[in-house]
Protein backbone atom coordinates (compact mmCIF):
# COMPACT_ATOMS: atom_id res chain seq x y z
CA UNK A 1 0.00 0.00 0.00
CA UNK A 2 1.45 3.37 -1.04
CA UNK A 3 2.39 5.92 1.57
CA UNK A 4 1.15 9.20 0.08
CA UNK A 5 3.32 11.38 2.32
CA UNK A 6 6.90 10.38 1.46
CA UNK A 7 9.32 13.25 0.84
CA UNK A 8 12.44 11.33 -0.24
CA UNK A 9 12.96 7.88 -1.72
CA UNK A 10 16.41 6.37 -2.18
CA UNK A 11 16.35 3.54 -4.73
CA UNK A 12 18.96 0.78 -5.01
CA UNK A 13 18.71 -1.72 -7.91
CA UNK A 14 20.65 -4.68 -6.51
CA UNK A 15 22.07 -7.86 -7.95
CA UNK A 16 24.65 -9.81 -5.94
CA UNK A 17 25.82 -6.76 -3.99
CA UNK A 18 26.24 -8.63 -0.72
CA UNK A 19 29.71 -7.20 -0.12
CA UNK A 20 28.67 -3.54 -0.46
CA UNK A 21 24.94 -3.22 0.24
CA UNK A 22 25.31 -2.87 4.02
CA UNK A 23 27.73 0.04 3.64
CA UNK A 24 25.71 1.75 0.90
CA UNK A 25 22.41 1.58 2.83
CA UNK A 26 23.98 2.74 6.10
CA UNK A 27 25.86 5.59 4.39
CA UNK A 28 22.77 6.78 2.53
CA UNK A 29 20.62 6.51 5.67
CA UNK A 30 23.21 8.41 7.68
CA UNK A 31 23.09 11.23 5.14
CA UNK A 32 19.30 11.32 5.23
CA UNK A 33 19.26 11.53 9.03
CA UNK A 34 21.95 14.23 9.06
CA UNK A 35 20.51 16.53 6.41
CA UNK A 36 16.82 15.62 6.14
CA UNK A 37 15.88 14.35 9.61
CA UNK A 38 12.55 16.20 9.51
CA UNK A 39 11.50 14.59 6.22
CA UNK A 40 9.54 11.40 5.64
CA UNK A 41 12.10 9.11 4.05
CA UNK A 42 12.39 5.58 2.71
CA UNK A 43 15.13 3.49 1.14
CA UNK A 44 13.77 1.07 -1.47
CA UNK A 45 15.79 -1.90 -2.70
CA UNK A 46 14.74 -3.37 -6.01
CA UNK A 47 16.50 -6.73 -6.10
CA UNK A 48 16.88 -8.55 -9.42
CA UNK A 49 17.20 -12.08 -8.08
CA UNK A 50 20.47 -11.99 -6.13
CA UNK A 51 22.01 -15.41 -5.48
CA UNK A 52 24.59 -14.28 -2.91
CA UNK A 53 23.92 -12.87 0.59
CA UNK A 54 22.41 -9.58 -0.62
CA UNK A 55 18.85 -10.36 0.49
CA UNK A 56 20.05 -11.83 3.78
CA UNK A 57 21.92 -8.60 4.54
CA UNK A 58 18.88 -6.54 3.55
CA UNK A 59 16.57 -8.45 5.91
CA UNK A 60 19.08 -7.87 8.69
CA UNK A 61 18.99 -4.13 7.95
CA UNK A 62 15.17 -4.15 7.86
CA UNK A 63 15.24 -5.63 11.35
CA UNK A 64 17.03 -2.51 12.55
CA UNK A 65 15.46 0.13 10.28
CA UNK A 66 11.86 -1.06 10.10
CA UNK A 67 9.65 0.58 7.47
CA UNK A 68 12.41 3.03 6.56
CA UNK A 69 13.79 0.22 4.38
CA UNK A 70 11.64 -1.62 1.82
CA UNK A 71 12.62 -4.65 -0.26
CA UNK A 72 11.03 -5.43 -3.62
CA UNK A 73 12.10 -8.92 -4.77
CA UNK A 74 11.80 -10.27 -8.28
CA UNK A 75 12.45 -13.34 -10.32
CA UNK A 76 15.99 -14.00 -11.44
CA UNK A 77 17.28 -12.24 -14.55
CA UNK A 78 15.11 -9.17 -14.16
CA UNK A 79 17.18 -6.44 -15.78
CA UNK A 80 18.46 -3.21 -14.29
CA UNK A 81 16.23 -0.98 -16.38
CA UNK A 82 13.16 -2.81 -15.09
CA UNK A 83 14.41 -2.49 -11.51
CA UNK A 84 15.00 1.26 -11.91
CA UNK A 85 11.62 1.70 -13.58
CA UNK A 86 9.92 0.05 -10.60
CA UNK A 87 11.75 2.41 -8.23
CA UNK A 88 10.51 5.39 -10.27
CA UNK A 89 6.95 4.02 -10.24
CA UNK A 90 7.16 3.53 -6.45
CA UNK A 91 8.35 7.12 -6.07
CA UNK A 92 5.53 8.51 -8.22
CA UNK A 93 2.88 6.40 -6.45
CA UNK A 94 4.08 7.78 -3.12
CA UNK A 95 4.28 11.37 -4.39
CA UNK A 96 7.93 11.57 -3.30
CA UNK A 97 9.33 15.04 -3.84
CA UNK A 98 12.80 13.64 -4.59
CA UNK A 99 13.79 10.23 -5.96
CA UNK A 100 17.45 9.20 -5.83
CA UNK A 101 18.93 6.23 -7.71
CA UNK A 102 22.21 4.96 -6.23
CA UNK A 103 24.64 2.32 -7.45
CA UNK A 104 24.63 -0.40 -4.76
CA UNK A 105 28.08 -1.56 -5.87
CA UNK A 106 29.94 1.67 -5.15
CA UNK A 107 32.28 1.31 -2.17
CA UNK A 108 32.69 5.05 -1.56
CA UNK A 109 29.20 6.58 -1.34
CA UNK A 110 29.31 9.36 1.26
CA UNK A 111 26.50 10.76 3.45
CA UNK A 112 27.16 14.20 1.90
CA UNK A 113 26.04 12.81 -1.46
CA UNK A 114 22.47 12.83 -0.13
CA UNK A 115 22.58 16.58 0.46
CA UNK A 116 24.20 17.34 -2.90
CA UNK A 117 21.74 15.17 -4.84
CA UNK A 118 18.55 15.99 -2.95
CA UNK A 119 18.52 19.52 -1.54
CA UNK A 120 18.03 21.50 -4.77
CA UNK A 121 15.49 19.00 -6.09
CA UNK A 122 13.41 19.37 -2.92
CA UNK A 123 13.58 23.16 -3.26
CA UNK A 124 12.37 22.95 -6.86
CA UNK A 125 15.47 24.64 -8.23
CA UNK A 126 16.29 21.61 -10.42
CA UNK A 127 14.32 18.67 -11.81
CA UNK A 128 17.30 16.37 -12.38
CA UNK A 129 20.76 16.27 -10.81
CA UNK A 130 23.37 14.08 -12.51
CA UNK A 131 26.67 13.00 -10.93
CA UNK A 132 29.92 14.81 -11.64
CA UNK A 133 32.70 12.44 -10.63
CA UNK A 134 36.44 12.89 -10.48
CA UNK A 135 37.26 9.74 -12.43
CA UNK A 136 40.44 7.99 -13.38
CA UNK A 137 41.20 8.81 -16.99
CA UNK A 138 40.81 5.19 -18.12
CA UNK A 139 37.29 4.78 -16.73
CA UNK A 140 33.95 5.23 -18.51
CA UNK A 141 35.38 4.98 -22.02
CA UNK A 142 31.93 4.59 -23.60
CA UNK A 143 30.93 7.87 -21.99
CA UNK A 144 34.22 9.61 -22.84
CA UNK A 145 34.28 8.96 -26.58
CA UNK A 146 30.68 8.18 -27.54
CA UNK A 147 28.00 9.33 -25.11
CA UNK A 148 29.55 12.57 -23.82
CA UNK A 149 30.38 14.03 -27.26
CA UNK A 150 26.96 13.04 -28.62
CA UNK A 151 25.10 14.50 -25.65
CA UNK A 152 26.97 17.79 -26.01
CA UNK A 153 27.10 18.17 -29.81
CA UNK A 154 23.78 16.51 -30.71
CA UNK A 155 21.51 17.19 -27.73
CA UNK A 156 23.18 20.47 -26.72
CA UNK A 157 24.13 19.84 -23.08
CA UNK A 158 27.70 19.25 -21.88
CA UNK A 159 26.70 16.82 -19.16
CA UNK A 160 29.87 14.96 -18.21
CA UNK A 161 28.34 11.76 -16.85
CA UNK A 162 25.02 11.40 -18.65
CA UNK A 163 24.72 7.65 -18.15
CA UNK A 164 25.40 7.12 -14.47
CA UNK A 165 23.05 5.85 -11.78
CA UNK A 166 23.95 8.20 -8.95
CA UNK A 167 21.37 10.84 -9.80
CA UNK A 168 18.23 12.43 -8.40
CA UNK A 169 15.01 13.61 -9.93
CA UNK A 170 11.71 15.14 -8.96
CA UNK A 171 8.44 13.24 -9.16
CA UNK A 172 7.49 15.39 -12.16
CA UNK A 173 10.70 14.34 -13.93
CA UNK A 174 10.03 10.69 -13.09
CA UNK A 175 6.53 10.97 -14.55
CA UNK A 176 7.91 12.44 -17.77
CA UNK A 177 10.35 9.54 -18.13
CA UNK A 178 7.70 6.92 -17.36
CA UNK A 179 5.37 8.46 -19.95
CA UNK A 180 7.82 7.59 -22.75
CA UNK A 181 6.29 4.12 -23.08
CA UNK A 182 7.01 3.84 -26.82
CA UNK A 183 10.74 3.97 -26.03
CA UNK A 184 10.68 1.19 -23.43
CA UNK A 185 12.35 -1.36 -25.68
CA UNK A 186 14.67 -4.20 -24.68
CA UNK A 187 17.49 -1.65 -24.54
CA UNK A 188 15.68 0.50 -22.00
CA UNK A 189 14.88 -2.45 -19.76
CA UNK A 190 18.61 -3.14 -19.70
CA UNK A 191 21.54 -0.74 -19.65
CA UNK A 192 19.82 1.78 -21.92
CA UNK A 193 17.64 3.09 -19.09
CA UNK A 194 20.31 5.64 -18.11
CA UNK A 195 20.51 6.96 -21.66
CA UNK A 196 16.72 7.30 -21.79
CA UNK A 197 16.65 9.23 -18.50
CA UNK A 198 19.34 11.68 -19.64
CA UNK A 199 18.02 12.30 -23.15
CA UNK A 200 14.38 12.58 -22.03
CA UNK A 201 15.37 15.17 -19.40
CA UNK A 202 17.03 17.26 -22.11
CA UNK A 203 14.30 16.81 -24.73
CA UNK A 204 11.56 17.75 -22.26
CA UNK A 205 13.59 20.81 -21.19
CA UNK A 206 13.82 19.83 -17.55
CA UNK A 207 16.10 21.87 -15.30
CA UNK A 208 19.35 19.87 -15.06
CA UNK A 209 22.42 20.32 -12.84
CA UNK A 210 25.41 18.19 -11.84
CA UNK A 211 26.55 17.33 -8.30
CA UNK A 212 30.27 17.10 -7.58
CA UNK A 213 30.57 13.75 -5.79
CA UNK A 214 34.35 13.40 -5.64
CA UNK A 215 36.27 10.28 -6.63
CA UNK A 216 34.59 7.33 -8.30
CA UNK A 217 36.10 4.05 -7.13
CA UNK A 218 34.40 1.70 -9.54
CA UNK A 219 35.11 0.90 -13.14
CA UNK A 220 33.89 -1.44 -15.83
CA UNK A 221 35.33 -4.90 -16.35
CA UNK A 222 36.60 -4.80 -19.92
CA UNK A 223 36.52 -8.56 -20.30
CA UNK A 224 33.04 -9.24 -18.94
CA UNK A 225 30.71 -6.27 -19.25
CA UNK A 226 31.95 -3.72 -21.75
CA UNK A 227 30.81 -5.31 -25.04
CA UNK A 228 27.22 -5.71 -23.82
CA UNK A 229 27.27 -2.26 -22.27
CA UNK A 230 28.58 -0.72 -25.50
CA UNK A 231 25.98 -2.43 -27.69
CA UNK A 232 23.02 -1.52 -25.51
CA UNK A 233 23.94 2.05 -24.66
CA UNK A 234 25.27 2.99 -28.08
CA UNK A 235 22.45 1.43 -30.06
CA UNK A 236 19.77 2.99 -27.92
CA UNK A 237 21.52 6.38 -28.02
CA UNK A 238 21.56 6.15 -31.82
CA UNK A 239 17.89 5.16 -31.81
CA UNK A 240 17.07 8.19 -29.68
CA UNK A 241 18.95 10.38 -32.15
CA UNK A 242 16.81 8.93 -34.94
CA UNK A 243 13.60 9.26 -32.93
CA UNK A 244 14.27 12.85 -31.81
CA UNK A 245 15.72 14.24 -35.07
CA UNK A 246 13.00 16.91 -35.32
CA UNK A 247 14.14 18.21 -31.91
CA UNK A 248 17.93 18.16 -31.96
CA UNK A 249 18.31 19.37 -35.53
CA UNK A 250 16.83 22.67 -34.33
CA UNK A 251 19.25 23.18 -31.42
CA UNK A 252 21.39 26.27 -31.96
CA UNK A 253 23.29 26.55 -28.66
CA UNK A 254 25.35 24.13 -26.58
CA UNK A 255 25.00 24.72 -22.82
CA UNK A 256 27.03 23.88 -19.71
CA UNK A 257 24.88 22.60 -16.81
CA UNK A 258 25.76 24.13 -13.41
CA UNK A 259 27.79 22.10 -10.93
CA UNK A 260 26.66 21.85 -7.29
CA UNK A 261 29.44 21.49 -4.74
CA UNK A 262 33.20 21.87 -4.86
CA UNK A 263 35.22 20.11 -7.57
CA UNK A 264 38.13 18.47 -5.77
CA UNK A 265 41.36 17.19 -7.29
CA UNK A 266 41.34 13.62 -6.03
CA UNK A 267 44.05 11.25 -7.20
CA UNK A 268 44.14 7.50 -6.97
CA UNK A 269 45.29 4.28 -8.58
CA UNK A 270 45.01 4.25 -12.36
CA UNK A 271 42.91 1.33 -13.67
CA UNK A 272 44.81 -0.95 -16.01
CA UNK A 273 43.53 -1.29 -19.56
CA UNK A 274 44.75 -4.33 -21.44
CA UNK A 275 46.23 -3.22 -24.76
CA UNK A 276 46.06 -6.63 -26.44
CA UNK A 277 42.42 -7.05 -25.41
CA UNK A 278 41.48 -3.73 -27.00
CA UNK A 279 43.35 -4.49 -30.21
CA UNK A 280 41.91 -8.00 -30.33
CA UNK A 281 38.40 -6.52 -30.21
CA UNK A 282 39.23 -4.20 -33.11
CA UNK A 283 40.97 -6.97 -35.06
CA UNK A 284 38.05 -9.41 -34.88
CA UNK A 285 35.29 -6.86 -35.46
CA UNK A 286 37.15 -5.26 -38.39
CA UNK A 287 37.59 -8.66 -40.02
CA UNK A 288 33.89 -9.42 -39.59
CA UNK A 289 32.64 -6.05 -40.82
CA UNK A 290 35.36 -4.97 -43.27
CA UNK A 291 32.92 -4.59 -46.17
CA UNK A 292 30.50 -2.46 -44.15
CA UNK A 293 33.35 -0.32 -42.78
CA UNK A 294 34.54 0.33 -46.36
CA UNK A 295 31.02 1.42 -47.22
CA UNK A 296 30.55 3.78 -44.23
CA UNK A 297 33.86 5.64 -43.88
CA UNK A 298 35.94 7.68 -46.30
CA UNK A 299 38.76 6.21 -48.35
CA UNK A 300 41.57 7.66 -46.24
CA UNK A 301 40.17 6.29 -42.96
CA UNK A 302 39.46 2.90 -44.51
CA UNK A 303 43.01 2.69 -45.89
CA UNK A 304 44.51 3.53 -42.47
CA UNK A 305 42.29 0.99 -40.71
CA UNK A 306 43.28 -1.68 -43.22
CA UNK A 307 46.99 -0.99 -42.63
CA UNK A 308 46.55 -1.07 -38.84
CA UNK A 309 44.72 -4.39 -39.14
CA UNK A 310 47.25 -5.91 -41.55
CA UNK A 311 50.31 -4.78 -39.59
CA UNK A 312 48.73 -5.44 -36.18
CA UNK A 313 49.85 -1.99 -35.08
CA UNK A 314 49.06 -1.57 -31.39
CA UNK A 315 50.90 1.79 -31.21
CA UNK A 316 48.08 3.44 -33.09
CA UNK A 317 47.11 7.12 -32.70
CA UNK A 318 43.70 8.44 -33.73
CA UNK A 319 43.41 12.24 -33.58
CA UNK A 320 40.33 14.14 -32.42
CA UNK A 321 39.69 15.19 -36.04
CA UNK A 322 39.74 11.60 -37.29
CA UNK A 323 37.55 10.42 -34.40
CA UNK A 324 35.08 13.20 -35.21
CA UNK A 325 34.88 11.94 -38.81
CA UNK A 326 34.34 8.37 -37.60
CA UNK A 327 31.64 9.37 -35.12
CA UNK A 328 29.90 11.63 -37.65
CA UNK A 329 29.91 9.01 -40.41
CA UNK A 330 28.67 6.33 -38.01
CA UNK A 331 25.69 8.49 -37.05
CA UNK A 332 24.90 9.22 -40.70
CA UNK A 333 25.13 5.52 -41.61
CA UNK A 334 22.88 4.53 -38.71
CA UNK A 335 20.22 7.07 -39.66
CA UNK A 336 20.48 6.10 -43.35
CA UNK A 337 20.36 2.34 -42.79
CA UNK A 338 18.08 2.15 -39.73
CA UNK A 339 16.74 -0.36 -38.87
CA UNK A 340 17.91 -3.08 -41.28
CA UNK A 341 21.65 -2.77 -40.52
CA UNK A 342 21.60 -1.13 -37.08
CA UNK A 343 23.16 -4.07 -35.23
CA UNK A 344 25.96 -4.50 -37.75
CA UNK A 345 26.78 -0.79 -37.73
CA UNK A 346 27.01 -0.71 -33.93
CA UNK A 347 29.28 -3.77 -33.89
CA UNK A 348 31.54 -2.36 -36.60
CA UNK A 349 31.70 0.92 -34.70
CA UNK A 350 32.55 -0.93 -31.49
CA UNK A 351 35.71 -2.24 -33.13
CA UNK A 352 36.75 1.29 -34.08
CA UNK A 353 35.90 2.54 -30.61
CA UNK A 354 38.15 -0.15 -29.08
CA UNK A 355 40.93 1.10 -31.36
CA UNK A 356 40.24 4.68 -30.21
CA UNK A 357 40.50 3.63 -26.55
CA UNK A 358 43.82 1.96 -27.34
CA UNK A 359 44.95 5.16 -29.05
CA UNK A 360 43.95 7.16 -25.97
CA UNK A 361 46.01 4.92 -23.67
CA UNK A 362 48.99 5.34 -25.98
CA UNK A 363 48.55 9.11 -26.05
CA UNK A 364 48.07 9.62 -22.33
CA UNK A 365 50.76 7.37 -20.86
CA UNK A 366 52.74 9.59 -18.52
CA UNK A 367 50.01 12.23 -18.35
CA UNK A 368 48.29 13.30 -15.16
CA UNK A 369 44.55 12.69 -14.77
CA UNK A 370 43.88 16.39 -15.40
CA UNK A 371 45.92 16.35 -18.61
CA UNK A 372 44.12 13.23 -19.83
CA UNK A 373 40.73 14.81 -19.02
CA UNK A 374 41.66 17.77 -21.23
CA UNK A 375 42.25 15.33 -24.10
CA UNK A 376 38.74 13.91 -23.61
CA UNK A 377 37.18 17.38 -23.46
CA UNK A 378 39.07 18.40 -26.60
CA UNK A 379 37.65 15.42 -28.47
CA UNK A 380 34.11 16.39 -27.47
CA UNK A 381 34.62 20.02 -28.49
CA UNK A 382 36.09 18.95 -31.82
CA UNK A 383 32.95 16.93 -32.47
CA UNK A 384 30.85 19.97 -31.56
CA UNK A 385 32.51 21.91 -34.41
CA UNK A 386 31.31 19.24 -36.86
CA UNK A 387 27.65 19.73 -35.91
CA UNK A 388 26.80 22.08 -38.80
CA UNK A 389 28.38 19.74 -41.36
CA UNK A 390 26.55 16.79 -39.83
CA UNK A 391 23.22 18.59 -40.17
CA UNK A 392 23.90 19.34 -43.83
CA UNK A 393 24.69 15.69 -44.53
CA UNK A 394 21.59 14.45 -42.70
CA UNK A 395 19.31 16.74 -44.70
CA UNK A 396 20.42 14.92 -47.83
CA UNK A 397 20.02 11.42 -46.38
Amino acid sequence: MANKNLDIIIGLPTYNNGKTINYVVRSAYSGLLEFFHNKNIQIVISDMGSTDKTVEVIFSLIGRMGDKLKLMQYRRNKRIGEAIKDILVHGVENNAKAIVILDPGLPNIKPMWMYLLINKVLSGEYDVIAPYYYKHEYEAMITNFVVYPIMSAIFGLRIRNPVAMDCSLSTAAARVILEEEKLWSKYVTGLGIDVLMAVTAIIKELKIAQASLGKLEYFEDLKLNLAQSFREKTKFLFELMYHYMPYWTKITKIRDPPIIGEIKDVTGIRPQLIDWLLFDAFYKLYKTHESLISEIYNEKIVKNLHEIHRNKNTKVRISSDVWTEILRDTIVAYIKKWPEKSDEIVDAFMGLWALKVLSFTNETKGMSADEAEKVIINHAKTFETARIELLKIIKNV
